[in-house]
């Protein structure tokens, strides 16, 4: 896939993330859901989503950025570079969450520490299918 269609993907994406936006603050605001905090978090999607989607229509239209930024991302150092923060940061995630996990349990917070127990088995569960995706397609 050459990177101009990958890029136009992204774009998609960030129109996705307005959308979905701008369906939580909608819901909010029709007592559909009934928190502040979800409309506060739809705002912040509607708004980044926007906000990256524009700034991604400026690289797009821009042929030596993209083309700049194509040879950036493809870099293998750069690449190396991103999996491994990815990784750290799963790593990192699953343990303060066993570690939150342990706390709430021992505070007699069951119901968050249940919560935080299925956020962990989830990550894992998600973690193994998409290794042994990756494993066959490679």
């Amino acid at each position: 896939m050459d990177y101009k269609k990958k890029f136009r993907k992204r774009i998609y994406l960030m129109a996705a993330y307005v959308v979905i936006g701008v369906l939580i603050v909608l819901s909010g605001f029709m007592n559909i859901c009934r928190s502040d905090v979800f409309i506060t978090i739809g705002f912040a999607l509607a708004f980044s989503g926007a906000f990256n989607m524009i700034r991604l229509l400026k690289i797009y239209k821009d042929e030596e950025k993209l083309k700049a930024l194509g040879i950036k991302e493809t870099d293998e150092r750069n690449i190396m570079i991103a999996e491994k923060s990815r990784s750290w940061a799963l790593a990192t995630y699953i343990v303060m969450c066993s570690v939150a996990m342990y706390f709430m349990y021992a505070t007699g917070r069951d119901d968050v520490g249940y919560i935080l127990a299925m956020n962990v088995c989830g990550l894992l569960v998600i973690y193994l299918i998409c290794y042994f995706i990756v494993k066959r397609k490679y």
